[in-house]
């Protein structure tokens, strides 16, 4: 296990997650215990769709500069801010928000009936995740992803923490990694099978 991590984290290294879509701390906003709850499904909702997110604080939000509707952190260029629901929001980001809209970004203010009704359509008209996977047997939404990129090369992370085996086909030809000497190659004519607790790396 321990070599299979480590050939993992080499994969990783110089690499950061692309994501476009930033989600508020809740701490941000001083939730009450059913923000808190409703900040938990909003992180569900993104992981079981696969798409990548960051959190952030004002000051990270601060730190960058928005150009055509992206605010661009380092090496991330975001399209979406979602502002978890929260007893208040402060003067300072508050007033980044509104530039950010202001310029073209997309700022996304949940409540908890937005989570199951409105929020994932709000998401997918701006942003795409950044592999499109289908599901040959199996729920989709057990599925965990992390997208990884240095610029020039990308990687895809998947895990099944779920019961259950998932079968999976892509829309794009990738290639599977090794992560480990006696590992057996499962992607073939880019499909693949993962059984619970199992993962695999591809670019």
């Amino acid at each position: 296990l321990s070599n299979r991590i480590d050939t993992l984290y080499k994969h990783f290294e110089d690499t950061h997650i692309p994501s476009e879509i930033l989600l508020i701390d809740h701490a941000t906003v001083l939730p009450t215990r059913e923000d808190i709850q409703t900040d938990g499904h909003i992180r569900n909702l993104l992981l079981e769709n696969q798409l990548d997110f960051h959190i952030v604080d004002t000051d990270i939000l601060e730190s960058g500069h928005i150009e055509n509707g992206q605010v661009h952190i380092k090496d991330i260029a975001a399209k979406i801010v979602i502002c978890p629901p929260g007893r208040i929001v402060e003067e300072p980001l508050e007033k980044w928000l509104s530039e950010f809209e202001q310029n073209g970004g997309t700022v996304l203010h949940v409540q908890d009936e937005d989570v199951s009704n409105t929020l994932l359509s709000q998401i997918l008209k701006h942003v795409q995740p950044h592999l499109a996977i289908q599901t040959r047997a199996g729920d989709l939404k057990t599925l965990q992803l992390v997208t990884r990129t240095n610029g020039n090369r990308t990687v895809y992370f998947l895990i099944n923490p779920g019961k259950e085996t998932l079968h999976l086909a892509f829309d794009q030809t990738l290639n599977e990694i090794p992560l480990g000497a006696i590992s057996p190659l499962r992607l073939h004519n880019n499909e693949c099978s993962l059984a619970p607790f199992d993962s695999i790396l591809l670019e």
